[in-house]
């Protein structure tokens, strides 16, 4: 059981002994490069500042009861961290998410921009066309017939009268905030066919659905698609692929060259990979 004393007693000799071995690193590592004053000093790395918070923290948590079995998971968290510096490629992608923040901030600006636009223009297209007549809870199943009041208006009065209820569909556009969450549910490519039919069966407010009503309604899917997810993500994807060349490029020094220099590098690359 995850609380029993055996259980208990493994994890925290398991974390003294962890507070040792890292306690034990840090100690040797400060003693073989200096604390701050050299230039390859233990804390004049990000790294560095990450194992001594570690090992502080651990400390201090080990002061109060339980707290090693709190904080042991935190621990081995932030110590898999240390991999980005061991490796060069994890240090490229460490580095690329780091360069990706500016970028993206700014996208993702422009992204919600677009999206509030959309999802304005779909409640002035869509505000009160979602409903449909729900004959589920009819007492008399034969007496509710949807294909009665199809492009009928004064539909709402009619599917009441025939035992129907008069249902919003789940994903709608009756105000700002549905819209918004219809647009980002469409976005996914995961079931936005099924909210386009409603809208191109749709006939009116207060009028019954009726198929192909309103069949140029996809063309705003269609546009929202291809703007909203395709153009969006593809806009993320350029960020992320710009912010990997420079982190490639500040790793293997090429940032501080000018573009001739970085040209003759790469024809160098070329001629010694032949």
């Amino acid at each position: 059981a995850e609380n029993s004393p055996t259980m208990i007693r493994m994890l925290r000799v398991s974390f003294y002994m962890l507070l040792a071995i890292y306690s034990t690193e840090l100690i040797l590592k400060v003693i073989a490069r200096g604390l701050i004053v050299p230039l390859g000093a233990y804390l004049r790395s990000v790294w560095g500042w990450i194992e001594l918070s570690v090992v502080v923290y651990m400390i201090l948590d080990s002061m109060l009861p339980y707290a090693e079995l709190r904080v042991l998971s935190i621990i081995l968290l932030l110590r898999t961290a240390h991999l980005f510096q061991l490796l060069p490629g994890m240090r490229a992608v460490g580095k690329t998410l780091l360069l990706c923040v500016p970028p993206s901030t700014g996208v993702t600006i422009i992204i919600l921009l677009i999206y509030f636009v959309f999802a304005i223009w779909g409640v002035y297209l869509f505000v009160d066309r979602y409903f449909f007549c729900d004959c589920s809870n009819a007492a008399i199943d034969a007496m509710c017939d949807t294909a009665t009041i199809a492009g009928e208006p004064n539909a709402a009065a009619q599917c009441a009268a025939m035992g129907g209820t008069w249902t919003l569909f789940p994903t709608n556009f009756n105000d700002v905030g549905n819209a918004l969450t219809a647009l980002f549910e469409i976005a996914t490519l995961e079931g936005w066919v099924d909210i386009m039919n409603v809208a191109v069966d749709s006939c009116g407010q207060d009028v019954g659905p009726k198929l192909g009503c309103s069949a140029g309604a996809a063309l705003y899917f269609m546009l929202f698609i291809f703007i909203g997810s395709i153009f969006a993500l593809n806009l993320y994807i350029s960020v992320v692929v710009d912010s990997y060349v420079a982190a490639r490029n500040w790793q293997s020094g090429l940032s501080v060259l000018s573009d001739t220099q970085r040209e003759w590098v790469e024809w160098q690359r070329v001629v010694h990979a032949m």
